[in-house]
């Protein structure tokens, strides 16, 4: 579970919480609960923005990592039209072939790759 869907479990939670609070003070007699109900009410809406807000971050995050695989996909491809000129430029960027053991015409080296830019990511090589 990525960080977001736990961060929207949470907050699902907190507004679920303060709905039932709503619920409890609308049963009874509202005037001596008023600041409270108000109160519940108004976070209720800013849980509900927060809640929005992370929902589309974890949207954004799941279009990325199918454009990551999209361009993993490509690579591979390419090893496959023309593996020995790909893994040569491949090579020449820091992708070692060593540490794959499949990196050879017909293997699929997708997982290779992803965390070849991973680790470029991680540590800027």
């Amino acid at each position: 579970m990525t960080k977001e869907q736990e961060a929207i479990d949470y907050v699902q939670k907190q507004i679920d919480y303060f709905k039932k609070q709503i619920k409890f003070i609308e049963a009874v007699d509202r005037t001596y609960y008023e600041a409270e109900y108000k109160l519940y009410k108004n976070r209720v809406k800013q849980f509900e923005t927060v809640l929005n807000m992370l929902k589309e971050k974890d949207a954004e995050i799941e279009k990325k990592d199918k454009m990551i695989d999209l361009i993993i996909d490509f690579f591979y491809k390419l090893t496959q039209e023309s593996p020995g000129t790909t893994i040569h430029y491949l090579e020449k960027n820091g992708f070692d072939t060593s540490k794959c053991n499949n990196c050879s015409p017909g293997n699929d080296c997708r997982k290779c790759f992803k965390q070849h830019f991973e680790r470029k990511l991680e540590y800027g090589r």
